[in-house]
C-alpha cells in the first residue's frame, strides 16, 4: 500500500465517467464485469489493480465521486493512507453527488462511514439485510459502505444480481484473509474485535486511549486464553493462566524475549533509552496477571524499548494508551531529571494507596461489599477526588507513577488509572493544558530497578581504613574495625543480597562506607553510619551491616554533630561475578 494523491493517471482514467441514467439494459459490460470479478477473487494486489482498470473500461458511466472513493480505498495502484485518506473523505462529505448515493445505500449515515466509530451503529444505519451479501455475525467495516454503494449502483444499472454480487463480495471484510484483516486493524483500527478474538483475546477498556497505536515490535501477552506469548506472530513462550514458568525468567526479566527483541531496536537509538520511537506495541487480555505485564515492559526496557503503546478499547475502537518506563529502571546516565512531583500510587488487592512526597499518605481501602470483576473492587471515586486534589496543587505536572501487584488483572488497573485522569480533569474537549504533558509510569509492588534482573554472586573485597579529613584516629582503633569486619564479611553479604530494592540498584562494582563516630561525651565505644545508596541512617539495612560489625547505630542529633564527631570510614569494595 503506498500513500498518494489522486494522481494524474486516475483522473484520466475517470474523466469520462458520468451518473448514469436508468435504462432498460445495463450499461456496463457484463463481460467486463466477469473478468473483475475474476481478478477481486485472486487477493493479489497486482490482479486487484489490473480488476478495477478493467471495472472502469467496463463501466464507463460510474459516478466520478464512487469512482473516486473505490480507487482511494481498494485499488492498490491508488490507494490512499493516514492524512491522505482522511482529506479524501472530507471532501467526499461536501460531494453532493457521492451523498446521493451514499444515502441510497446507508440512509441512516449523515456524515461519513468513517465517522461512525461503532461498527454496530454503521450496520444498522446501511439496513445490511437488504443487500443479501452479509449475514448477521460477519465482520463489517466502514469502507464496506463503499463497496455497498458499488453494489447499489451496478444494480440500479440493471447489472445481474449474481454478477454484481460477484463482483462487489471480495471486497468486503467478510471475503478478507485472516492476514488482510490484521493488516487492517494495525493500520486502520477497523475489524478488530473480530482480529483480537482470533487471537483469543479480550482486550481491556479504557477512556485514556488516545491514538491509534504506534509503530514497534508486536507483542502479544496471553494470547489464546491466557496460555501464549508472541512477538510478531511467532510464539515466544507458554503461560499458565496469563504467568510464565519462573524457569523461563531470571529474576523479574525474559531471557529469551530480550533475546529476540534486541535485534530489532532502531539503530539511532542503540544507546539512546529515552527516544520515543525505540518503542514496542503491547496487547494484552483484560484479565492479563498484571506483573506479567511488568516482566514484559522491564524485558523491553533492558533490550532497548523505554516505552510501549498499550492496546485498549474506547468507544468500540481500537485505541493505544502510551506508557513510559519508570526511572529506576533505566541507567543512572539515561534518567532526565526526578520527577518529584508526580502523583504515585500503590495499588493492591485490597486497596490503594498514595507514595511520595506530593500528597499524604493514605490508603483507600476497597469498596464492601464488592464482587470482584476484571474491574476490581477499588474506590474508584476516592481515587478520582485524591487524583483531583493532586490535580489542583500541580496543574502542570499531570503525571502518573503507578506500582501494581502482580495478580491484579489489567482491567483493574486501566480502571485505576481512568479515575486519576477523571480526577485530572483531562476528559472530554476542555480537558487542562496540564494533560497535554500527561505521562503515564507502569511499575511492580514492590518496585523493580535497574538491575532487577541480575544473576550471580556478590563479592566482598578486603576493607581499608580512611580517615576524615586528617582526623587522628589510633592505629589499634583501625585494627579493631578491620579485625571485626574479617568475620563480618559474608553476614554483610547477606545483609545487600536479602534487599532486592538495593541489589537492583548496586553497581556491578561499588563501594560500601561504614562511617565511625566519635562518642557524643567522648568516652565508651565509637558508633556507626551506614553510606550505601545514600544516605541509609536509620533503615533496615544500617542495623544489619552493624550489628554484623558489632557497631551501634549513631544517634547524632545534626548534620554539624555528625561531621565534628567523624573519624574514619570502614571502605568496602564490591563486584558482582556472574555464574559460572
Amino acid at each position: 500500500m503506498r500513500v498518494t494523491t489522486q494522481s494524474t493517471a486516475i483522473a484520466l482514467a475517470l474523466a469520462s465517467l458520468a451518473v448514469a441514467a436508468p435504462s432498460c439494459k445495463s450499461v456496463c459490460d457484463d463481460d467486463g464485469l466477469r473478468r473483475t470479478a475474476v481478478a477481486f477473487e485472486e487477493r493479489s494486489s497486482d490482479l486487484r489493480a489490473a480488476g478495477f482498470a478493467t471495472l472502469w473500461q467496463a463501466c464507463p458511466s460510474m459516478p466520478l465521486g464512487l469512482a473516486r472513493s473505490l480507487a482511494a480505498e481498494f485499488d492498490p495502484a491508488h490507494e490512499l493512507e493516514g492524512d491522505a485518506l482522511e482529506r479524501h473523505h472530507a471532501e467526499r462529505s461536501e460531494d453532493p453527488q457521492w451523498r446521493t448515493l451514499l444515502h441510497r445505500t446507508c440512509p441512516g449515515v449523515t456524515h461519513d462511514p468513517f465517522d461512525l466509530a461503532d461498527p454496530g451503529a454503521l450496520r444498522d444505519a446501511c439496513t445490511l439485510e437488504r443487500h443479501a451479501l452479509l449475514r448477521a455475525d460477519d465482520v463489517f467495516v466502514p469502507r464496506d459502505a463503499t463497496a455497498l454503494v458499488l453494489y447499489d449502483w451496478l444494480l440500479s444499472v440493471r447489472v445481474p444480481l449474481p454478477l454484481a454480487q460477484d463482483v462487489v463480495r471480495p471486497l468486503l471484510a467478510v471475503s478478507a484473509t485472516a492476514e488482510e484483516l490484521e493488516a487492517m486493524c494495525w493500520s486502520e483500527s477497523v475489524a478488530c474485535e473480530h482480529v483480537v478474538a482470533s487471537w483469543g483475546l479480550s482486550l481491556p477498556d479504557s477512556s485514556l486511549g488516545r491514538s491509534l497505536p504506534g509503530e514497534g515490535p508486536r507483542i502479544l501477552v496471553a494470547r489464546d486464553r491466557l496460555t501464549l506469548l508472541t512477538l510478531q506472530g511467532a510464539p515466544v513462550l507458554s503461560l499458565h493462566d496469563g504467568r510464565l514458568a519462573s524457569a523461563d525468567r531470571i529474576g523479574r526479566a525474559i531471557p529469551l524475549l530480550r533475546e529476540r527483541l534486541t535485534p530489532l531496536v532502531p539503530p539511532e537509538s542503540d544507546t539512546e533509552l529515552e527516544r520515543p520511537d525505540a518503542s514496542i506495541v503491547l496487547v494484552a487480555d483484560r484479565a492479563t496477571p498484571f506483573g506479567t505485564l511488568v516482566e514484559v515492559l522491564f524485558t523491553a526496557t533492558k533490550a532497548g524499548f523505554p516505552s510501549a503503546s498499550l492496546f485498549v478499547r474506547r468507544d468500540h475502537a481500537l485505541r493505544s494508551l502510551a506508557v513510559v518506563a519508570p526511572e529506576t529502571w533505566l541507567p543512572p546516565t539515561n534518567v532526565v531529571h526526578d520527577r518529584a512531583s508526580e502523583f504515585r500510587l500503590v495499588v493492591r488487592h485490597d486497596g490503594v494507596s498514595t507514595v511520595g512526597p506530593t500528597t499524604d499518605p493514605r490508603t483507600i481501602p476497597n469498596l464492601e461489599p464488592c464482587d470482584p470483576s476484571p474491574r476490581g473492587c477499588h474506590d474508584l471515586q476516592a481515587v478520582a477526588s485524591v487524583a483531583a486534589g493532586y490535580a489542583k496543587q500541580h496543574p502542570r505536572e499531570l503525571g502518573l507513577s503507578l506500582g501494581v501487584e502482580d495478580e491484579l488483572p489489567l482491567q483493574a488497573v486501566l480502571a485505576i488509572l481512568d479515575a486519576v485522569n477523571r480526577g485530572y480533569g483531562c476528559e472530554g474537549p476542555t480537558a487542562p493544558p496540564g494533560c497535554e504533558y500527561l505521562f503515564i509510569r507502569l511499575d511492580g509492588a514492590p518496585q523493580l530497578y535497574e538491575h532487577s534482573d541480575r544473576v550471580g554472586t556478590l563479592v566482598l573485597g578486603d576493607a581499608r581504613v580512611e580517615r576524615w579529613a586528617s582526623r587522628v584516629v589510633s592505629s589499634e582503633t583501625e585494627r579493631t574495625a578491620l579485625a571485626a569486619y574479617a568475620p563480618a564479611r559474608e553476614a554483610i553479604g547477606r545483609c545487600m543480597t536479602d534487599r532486592p530494592d538495593v541489589i537492583g540498584r548496586w553497581p556491578d562494582t561499588g563501594t560500601l562506607r561504614v562511617q565511625y563516630l566519635q562518642p557524643s561525651r567522648g568516652k565508651g565505644p565509637m558508633s556507626g553510619h551506614l553510606w550505601l545508596l545514600a544516605n541509609d541512617h536509620g533503615t533496615e539495612i544500617e542495623r544489619c551491616v552493624l550489628d554484623s560489625l558489632g557497631v551501634e547505630p549513631d544517634e547524632g542529633t545534626s548534620f554539624r554533630d555528625f561531621l565534628e564527631r567523624l573519624r574514619f570510614e570502614l571502605v568496602i569494595p564490591t563486584r558482582f561475578e556472574p555464574p559460572p
